[in-house]
């Protein structure tokens, strides 16, 4: 059985986790944090803070350990780890790629430099503008403007620097990609929904999604991978415009959310792809295997009120466990223990199309509102 090593409790650790699961393997779990959100879904634990292990790391991962999975966005983490590779088991970083992806400035000039589709930048974009930090993850410090004057405001809100592109609208979507050695691995394309924060709050994988969407996404995922010479993962989120696809944003490192959308779509399960061509040198995967929809979507309760929220919102739950029935939904990761106002969740949702998983999704959502007024 194998057995991998995961840095960091939060997100991505969630989605590592509980796919090392589903893929049979074992698992050890590093955060700095007494109790991470992922606690509950690994078979062991250390506490303990890359920042300060450096040389001491290797002794930290024992010599059962098969393959590391950084699920942490720290660089100086993230160096260190890259600094010690050669004492350690397989390690799912490409610190180049990574580099590029997690600077919003870096991105664009790659964009820039391989012609690759993007939003257009001042002074020809018009407004509204969004207004981005350079560094961050996703959706974070990310403002919308309609005039110079909210622009001029928006600026004093940035310490550091910060990008300025046109709003695209259209809806938006993500596909991961695989780099080993030579070879790229276009995945599944999903549908992505965001809140009022531009959060990812909702994915939706399936056969649902138009073919030529699929087909451009998945040729503009192999360039991009490609042009970075990517070793590992990494994730491409777009816009379908009226001019076509443009280019989001690019992150080169295991993603949240996704991954798990598209195994409950199509049995793609990449935890298990990565360990394969690490270890095996092949994926073991059929990369066409679409035959289910799926939903997946986080809710947060307060006071007894339902919100359905972006993901970040997720940091802040306890220790999740499983539920594969939780009011209704096919599966959830939930810190709720039947006492307390708040508490939170991550649903999947799953059947043979998006009409059906929707009602199924709607059907939570009825259910468990009827039983917070009942609670009251």
């Amino acid at each position: 059985m194998k057995k991998i090593a995961i840095i960091g409790g939060g997100l991505q650790g969630i989605e590592i986790a509980f796919l090392a699961k589903e893929a049979g393997y074992r698992t050890l779990l590093l955060d700095k944090k007494p109790e991470p959100p992922a606690l509950g879904l690994v078979d062991e634990f250390i506490q303990a803070d890359v920042n300060d292990l450096d040389n001491n790391l290797p002794g930290k991962i024992s010599f059962e350990i098969d393959m590391i999975f950084p699920a942490f966005e720290d660089y100086r983490g993230l160096q260190i780890l890259n600094e010690l590779r050669d004492k350690l088991p397989p390690l799912v970083l490409d610190l180049n790629s990574y580099k590029i992806s997690s600077s919003k400035k870096a991105s664009r000039e790659f964009f820039e430099e391989y012609s690759l589709p993007c939003a257009m930048t001042l002074p020809e974009a018009e407004f509204p503008l969004i207004i981005k930090p350079d560094g961050g993850s996703g959706s974070q410090g990310v403002n919308l403007v309609g005039s110079e004057e909210e622009l001029l405001e928006a600026k004093e809100l940035y310490d550091g620097d910060f990008l300025i592109e046109e709003f695209l609208t259209g809806p938006a979507y993500s596909i991961e990609v695989l780099g080993f050695d030579d070879e790229i691995y276009p995945l599944e394309v999903t549908r992505l929904i965001f809140d009022d924060e531009y959060d990812c709050r909702k994915v939706l994988a399936g056969n649902f999604i138009d073919n030529e969407i699929v087909k451009s996404l998945k040729e503009l995922g192999k360039i991009t991978a490609e042009k970075l010479n990517l070793q590992g993962i990494m994730d491409l989120e777009v816009v379908a415009t009226e001019s076509g696809l443009k280019l989001l944003e690019i992150d080169a490192r295991f993603p949240s959310q996704t991954p798990t959308a598209v195994y409950r779509s199509s049995g793609i399960n990449m935890v298990k792809m990565l360990a394969d061509l690490y270890l095996e040198g092949e994926t073991g995967e059929h990369l066409n295997n679409k035959n289910k929809a799926a939903i997946y979507e986080q809710i947060y309760i307060k006071n007894n009120k339902v919100f359905f929220t972006g993901e970040h919102i997720m940091t802040e739950a306890g220790r999740l466990e499983v539920d594969n029935d939780f009011f209704g939904a096919d599966f959830a990761l939930t810190d709720y223990n039947g006492r307390g106002n708040d508490w939170y969740a991550i649903l999947h949702f799953w059947a043979e199309n998006l009409m059906k998983v929707e009602a199924k999704s709607e059907k939570f959502k009825t259910e468990l509102e009827s039983f917070l007024l009942n609670f009251n």
